[in-house]
């Protein structure tokens, strides 16, 4: 089964998106930028999932930019999922490097496509 690690600082949405991906994907959940990067210095996911607004000192599109800057998650596919819905937030997602920005909220179908499409 594809992994997919999920960076999600609301509980609720971490539990939706996990509950409608858990009979295809083994997805992790992480609230904070520094414990999902310390995650990913062990494990090596099959795609990513980053909220943009986080709590902490990193948020989604700084995380995002420090993995693209690393060997070994430069190819592998983030799709950024945020409530962030104007044009230059959707830009700045992907100049972070994200192969895919979803706006909230989004449809379960929406969200299985973009990983049918990225892995």
């Amino acid at each position: 089964m594809k992994s997919i690690a999920y960076l999600e600082d609301e509980e609720l949405n971490a539990a939706i998106v996990k509950l409608f991906l858990q009979d295809k994907y083994n997805v992790t959940t992480y609230a904070t930028g520094e414990e999902f990067l310390a995650y990913l210095e062990d494990h090596q996911p099959d795609l990513l999932i980053l909220d943009v607004m986080l709590p902490g000192k990193l948020d989604g599109l700084q995380v995002c930019q420090t993995l693209r800057t690393k060997d070994n998650f430069k190819e592998t596919p983030i799709i950024i999922a945020s409530a962030r819905a104007q044009d230059e937030d959707v830009q700045r997602g992907i100049d972070a490097g994200a192969n895919t920005y979803l706006i909230k909220p989004f449809m379960e179908e929406e969200l299985l496509e973009a990983i049918v499409n990225l892995i």
